[in-house]
């Protein structure tokens, strides 16, 4: 965000309704990349009348003018955005409140997804949304939470990733596991117990992102696990060491791999990215002797 300026930005009037027509024909085509570029380009083109576009949309009936104006709020919200964040932001959190009790799931989900804009203010909102009837907004509540979490990150929002971790949709816990983990930068015995119970993960790759976080913590309690797991019976657990499990070794960095790790080098069947790793990984196991 841009540092404020002497020009007011108007938070209301009259929409512009070719603009309008040109972003929900753009979303209408999906939502990959020309409708991202779009936003962008209304946004920077004009951003007082973005915001006034934002704010008349936003009260529109119309559920397809209410998401266009949340993405356009998130955009004005961006790091990037020369707005003025103070005038954006309330804008934002009434829209996104107002978003996050429609009936719509769309709706629910672009509110989830432009609050990770809108900073600490923005937590108590997304924890609310993380405990919403649709896996897909709980899944995109709990991605925004790190990054509207603050540094230091907002109790309130370890809480909410704390209680993600045993939602039961698996998509939700692994990124719950990767925001609280490796996201946040946040030690405490709750959240190292936490993910240790999350190292025997049904999912794998959750698994390992829970070995990340906690080596990167220097939680001993990893060392068995990924003893184990550098020791693949088969070739299933082979593929697995892709999912971060070499990566959590090199992170621990304590010599009592060595002996898995060297066992893992001299393997005629891993792939080059994975031997890179094990390379790395032993190289600082061998630093910590």
């Amino acid at each position: 965000m841009s540092e404020p300026s002497d020009s007011p930005v108007v938070p209301a009037g009259p929409p512009r309704s070719a603009a309008l027509s040109a972003l929900l024909a753009a979303r209408a085509e999906g939502t990959g990349v020309g409708f991202p570029a779009a936003v962008r380009s209304h946004v920077l083109a004009d951003p007082t009348g973005a915001l006034a576009d934002a704010g008349a949309w936003g009260s529109a009936p119309g559920d397809g003018e209410r998401l266009v104006a949340l993405e356009v709020l998130g955009a004005l919200s961006s790091p990037w955005s020369p707005a003025r964040s103070e005038q954006v932001l309330p804008v934002l959190l009434e829209q996104a409140a107002a978003a996050a009790a429609a009936l719509q799931e769309d709706l629910r989900w672009v509110a989830a997804k432009v609050l990770a804009h809108a900073g600490p203010t923005a937590v108590a909102a997304l924890v609310a949304l993380t405990r919403d009837p649709d896996g897909d907004v709980r899944w995109q509540a709990v991605s925004s939470l790190p990054l509207a979490a603050g540094s230091p990150p907002a109790a309130e929002a370890v809480r909410g990733l704390l209680a993600a971790l045993a939602d039961e949709d698996a998509e939700v816990r692994d990124q719950a596991v990767f925001g609280l983990g490796l996201q946040l930068d946040v030690d405490t015995s709750d959240v190292r117990d936490a993910l240790a119970a999350h190292l025997d993960d049904e999912r794998g790759d959750t698994a390992a992102q829970a070995a990340r976080a906690l080596a990167q913590r220097g939680d001993e309690r990893v060392l068995e696990v990924l003893a184990r797991r550098l020791d693949p019976p088969d070739e299933e657990s082979l593929a697995d060491l892709e999912d971060g499990w070499v990566e959590a070794a090199a992170d621990l960095a304590d010599p009592r791999l060595l002996p898995a790790l060297q066992a893992l080098r001299a393997r005629t069947d891993l792939d080059e990215a994975v031997l890179e790793e094990v390379d790395t990984a032993i190289a600082r196991c061998s630093a910590a002797v």
